[in-house]
């Protein structure tokens, strides 16, 4: 067994910095998925000895065995066998991130991980689509087939969440003060990601996921004063931003998009195919990464759990609503049992997590369902930590 001592901790974070960093770096992320990460999970492997090291990794686990198990149904053997390997780097990356998170000092370096994640992949949006968007026939939107559109307003859901995080637990207040500060920065920039990216997602949850978080540090638990300072911050920001914002607004494609009704959406046509698609092979579905194959514009479900319950039948999408359910129950139990805001900031996380899954698929990408077992893994372990195992997970 390899000692969790301070040599193999930083080993670990910097394969999993350098992984972020060439996320969709074409020559340099096949080595991070087929060297980097592999080492790091030997090494994690190595330290906890065990295939699960919480309930959250052993659940995910369960639900990507019987993904394989579905893949001798599928429509497409060879599709489903190329969605294992990226689901093969979801489990990996999911098993050492729960397996370091449950070192409390590690966690931080976790969450900074994620926007090193998020840095990186704003510089690849600058340098190679951003550019492009005000050429003759240029894109609408931020997107191409390394960077989707979705998976940055994703990034930033994630980076917003975990730079509020950081400032509620780092000790160090030059530190804390440093991360707060961010916090407010996140707000015009989710403003611009939105436009660029054309993402309803930012508007319909990262600002109201913004607001409430603001809400709980500044007014719930904050001071009167503290409360009169940040009324003034939002009167001022009102009066000399609000022409800004709706001008730039109105004029993008955003605006566009946000106008189209519910049954014109090309999204509402996709959720009656992939619920008559799961109905029609309601058990092992028509195998994973095959429900574009059935859909009328030969996309996948953009949904979580359409595209497990059509891809993969009702079991795989009872697993991950197992998931998903086992972290709010959790949460929920620590917080009446504690009366510790965290597991409010945590509950808060959750709710959104969960509303995001109806606009994307998560499982498959290994950064997206890698943040939701960093936030589920930091609860284990400050639970455990600061209150001990009087309430079992």
């Amino acid at each position: 067994m390899i000692p969790k001592n301070k040599f193999f901790l930083i080993l670990i974070l910097l394969l999993l910095c350098f992984s972020a960093t060439v996320s969709l770096n074409d020559s340099l992320n096949p080595i991070a998925l087929y060297v980097v990460i592999p080492i790091a999970f030997g090494i994690s492997f190595l330290q906890e000895m065990k295939f699960k090291p919480n309930v959250y990794v052993g659940i995910l686990l369960l639900l990507y065995l019987w993904v394989l198990f579905t893949t001798f149904f599928s429509y497409d053997i060879d599709v489903s066998l190329s969605q294992l390997k990226r689901i093969l780097g979801c489990a990996l990356l999911s098993y050492i991130i729960a397996v370091q998170a449950k070192n409390e000092e590690i966690i931080k370096w976790l969450y900074i991980i994620i926007l090193v994640l998020y840095l990186s992949s704003l510089e690849y949006a600058n340098s190679n689509i951003i550019s492009m968007m005000n050429e003759v026939g240029g894109r609408e939107r931020v997107t191409d087939d390394t960077l989707n559109a979705n998976t940055l307003a994703y990034y930033t859901f994630f980076s917003s969440f975990s730079i509020f995080v950081l400032g509620e637990f780092v000790k160090n207040n030059k530190f804390q003060k440093l991360y707060r500060m961010l916090f407010f920065i996140m707000i015009p920039l989710s403003f611009w990601i939105a436009i660029i990216t054309a993402s309803r997602q930012v508007l319909i949850l990262q600002m109201p996921l913004i607001i409430i978080l603001l809400y709980l540090r500044y007014f719930k638990y904050g001071t009167i004063k503290t409360r009169l300072g940040i009324i003034v911050l939002i009167v001022v920001s009102i009066m000399y931003f609000a022409g800004y914002v709706i001008e730039q607004y109105e004029s993008s494609y955003l605006a566009e998009r946000s106008n189209i009704t519910v049954t014109e959406d090309n999204r509402f046509i996709l959720v009656k195919e992939c619920i008559t698609l799961g109905l029609n092979n309601l058990f092992v579905g028509v195998g994973p990464g095959c429900v574009r194959f059935f859909t009328s514009e030969r996309v996948f479900a953009h949904n979580t759990f359409l595209e497990l319950w059509a891809g993969t039948g009702i079991i795989g999408m009872i697993i991950y609503i197992s998931l998903l359910w086992g972290y709010f129950r959790n949460q929920i139990r620590r917080y009446k049992y504690t009366k510790d805001k965290m597991f409010v900031y945590f509950i808060v996380f959750g709710c959104f997590f969960l509303l995001d899954q109806v606009f994307y698929v998560f499982y498959t990408n290994m950064w997206l369902i890698g943040f939701f077992i960093l936030v589920a893994s930091h609860s284990d372990t400050y639970y455990n930590n600061k209150y001990g195992k009087i309430i079992r997970n």
